[in-house]
């Protein structure tokens, strides 16, 4: 009989489902429908993850993990939050699950450390990270070219899309790099154009921002 999908098969599809999904999710029945769909999405998934990587360590009998800095900074931030969480002033119910006000809270924090973790420590080969990359970063190019049509996109505010979008030029540089195919070398140049030029079309509440995003794009640019 056919072996069905272990457990690290579905976390892989898992975390490509999530750099797919949540960047777009929206839901017009929602009062915050922009925030609260992806921040849905976000928690669900992550502990969904969180269920199967632990089935993967009681299966293994063994918590296997990369020995390197990366985890120890992960480690470093994740620290610094539970010691926010306890000495900060006001709710700490608040704090721990935030508002649309005051930010995505102190587990939304939790589970951006914890998907970055597992996607280093469970995604061995280079090809499987790197279809993660590809995953993200060819969504970042479909909501650069929205953008460029109608100068929004399914984001609460056009500061957090470009925040986004920016995050994703050295990862398409990078992946212009590795690719040994002249065609796919093209389209990244491609991506990475399409992302400058959306940039430059989002109406964006506090333009005098650029000049920290300009080392980046003409670092894309002359690449």
């Amino acid at each position: 009989m056919p072996r069905g999908p272990s457990t690290h098969d579905l976390i892989r599809w898992l975390l490509i489902a999530i750099v797919v999904m949540v960047p777009i999710a929206t839901a017009p029945f929602f009062d915050q429908n922009l925030n609260l769909p992806k921040l849905t999405l976000l928690r669900g998934f992550t502990l969904l993850a969180f269920l199967l990587w632990t089935v993967q360590v009681l299966a293994q009998g063994e918590l296997r993990y990369r020995k390197s800095s990366f985890n120890l900074a992960l480690l470093a931030v994740g620290l610094m939050s539970v010691v926010s969480l306890f000495l900060t002033g006001g709710n700490a119910w608040t704090q721990l699950w935030g508002t649309h006000v005051e930010g995505m809270g102190t587990f939304t924090h939790f589970c951006f450390l914890f998907l970055a973790w597992i996607a280093v420590n469970t995604l061995q080969r280079k090809q499987e990270l790197r279809g993660l990359l590809t995953a993200s970063c060819l969504v970042a190019t479909a909501l650069a070219l929205n953008a460029i049509v109608t100068m929004k996109g399914p984001f609460a505010d056009p500061n957090t899309l470009a925040l986004y979008l920016v995050a994703h030029l050295p990862l398409i540089r990078q992946l212009r790099v590795d690719t040994g195919y002249p065609l796919l070398r093209n389209i990244w140049n491609g991506t990475l154009l399409a992302i400058v030029v959306a940039l430059f079309r989002l109406p964006l509440h506090f333009p005098e921002a650029y000049p920290l995003w300009a080392p980046t794009l003409s670092e894309a640019a002359a690449s």
